[in-house]
Parts: C-alpha cells; structure tokens; sequence
C-alpha cells in the first residue's frame, strides 16, 4: 500500500507532466525499464544512465535477491550464497544512488528527491 508521501510524488510527477513540451523535462515511465521487476517509477528523469542504473538494480533484487530470501522475507548472509548475493545488491545500489538526490533503499523500494521506485516481485 503506498503511503502520504508516495501517493503526493504520483500527484505532483502528474501535474508536471502535463505540462512538459521539451524532451529533457519527461519523467519515466514503466516501459522505459527493460527490467521485468519495475513495477512503477514516480518522478525519475528519463536518463539512459539512470535507466540502466535502475534495470541493474531490480535485477539483482528480482534474479538474485529474492530467490534466496527465505519464505518469511528474512535474510541470511551465513547461508551458502547470501553474502555474494548482498555485494551484489550493495554494488547495484551505490551505483544507483550516485544517480538519485538523497536515495533510501528498502527490500523493494528506492525513494529519492521526488520521486520513488517500486519493485515487484515476479
């Protein structure tokens, strides 16, 4: 369920983009993403680098993340393959964050200056 904040992005992410006419003000949209795991992506500026920055990352949540994570959603770098698999996720996400003002990362969630994106999980 999207909270205050995220459902506010999506309003004024809207508002602007009514109102663009020139190619470097448009926001991505879902099918910028050649990742299958982007659920939905609010506010990000549509940039080759930050595309493909973004793709990398829901892809190693999507392909190699999420398949070791055990059904409770718990996460264990001591089993065989975990703590590869979080250098992995950590590589993806310092690369991302140099590209998105002030970003937070959460298990399926980046949100950064105005915008977030959400992930899915198939």
């Amino acid at each position: 369920m999207a909270n205050r904040n995220m459902e506010h992005q999506r309003a004024i992410a809207d508002s602007a983009a009514a109102g663009v006419e020139t190619e470097t003000n448009e926001f991505a949209k879902r099918e910028d993403f050649k990742s299958r795991y982007v659920y939905e992506a609010v506010g990000m500026p549509k940039d080759p680098v930050v595309l493909e920055a973004v793709d990398k990352w829901a892809n190693v949540c999507g392909d190699v993340i999420y398949p070791t994570m055990k059904d409770e959603g718990l996460y264990d770098e001591n089993e065989p393959g975990h703590k590869e698999a979080l250098e992995e996720l950590t590589s993806a996400q310092e690369e991302l964050a140099k590209l998105l003002p002030d970003a937070h990362f959460q298990i399926n969630v980046v949100t950064f200056e105005n915008g977030h994106i959400q992930l899915s999980t198939s």
